[in-house]
């Protein structure tokens, strides 16, 4: 992925490139507080270009009150703070590893499941200690890139954020395209490196209060693609 940009007071870095059909993204964290917090809550990044309609992709989604109770030891939020991530990671996935679009009014356009969808492709897992998240999104040839992308388009907004912690959310449904897609894994890519100039901040636990352990992760990037 060529050079990563760090966010050094939250120990969570991005690195983003591109060729002539996707766009390739990568998120790093070794801080269990973060891995934790996505796997919880779910992670959405919001992308934007001028000309183009702002869609959410949400991957990892996050999980169900059931979901996690059928995960052992992580109902409680006392015990996953104790807990190897890789249990969550490997049961998560193994319940549901969907990868889904959604407008700005987070109404749910295309919902896959990541490994093997045809067009939108999308892993998390953990590598050497740290845990990784890979999307591989297309710059053109399906109805998402469409809406996302005009032919001109050479900026990129993105913005990355975490849900909150409630327990009263109900998984996205639906979708009007189920890609059934052969293939699995992330395309590693060729093309160059967009260079991204990345902003974090945490944001309020609903009702007031600054525990960190409870605050959104938010980051925002511009990402130059290179034609």
């Amino acid at each position: 992925m060529g050079r990563l940009t760090q966010i050094e007071d939250d120990n969570i870095a991005f690195g983003f490139k591109n060729d002539d059909k996707s766009l390739y993204i990568l998120v790093v964290t070794a801080n269990r507080q973060n891995i934790m917090k996505i796997l919880n809550t779910g992670l959405t990044l919001w992308i934007n270009s001028e000309g183009g309609e702002e869609l959410g992709f949400r991957y990892p989604l996050k999980p169900l009150p059931e979901d996690l109770r059928e995960i052992r030891g992580f109902g409680d939020g006392k015990k996953d703070q104790q807990q190897d991530p890789m249990d969550f990671i490997s049961a998560l996935k193994r319940i549901n590893n969907q990868i889904q679009v959604i407008t700005k009014d987070e109404y749910p356009i295309y919902t896959a499941d990541a490994s093997i969808g045809k067009y939108i492709k999308g892993n998390f897992n953990m590598s050497e200690g740290q845990f990784v998240i890979e999307l591989q999104i297309p710059l053109k040839g399906d109805d998402v890139s469409d809406r996302l992308f005009q032919s001109s388009t050479k900026t990129l907004s993105l913005n990355f954020e975490t849900g909150k912690f409630d327990m009263d959310g109900k998984r996205p449904g639906g979708g009007m395209d189920r890609d059934e897609g052969e293939g699995a894994g992330m395309p590693g890519g060729g093309g160059n490196h967009g260079g991204g100039m990345g902003k974090g901040q945490g944001g309020n636990r609903p009702g007031g209060g600054e525990r960190p352990n409870m605050k959104q992760l938010k980051y925002s990037f511009k990402v130059e693609l290179v034609k």
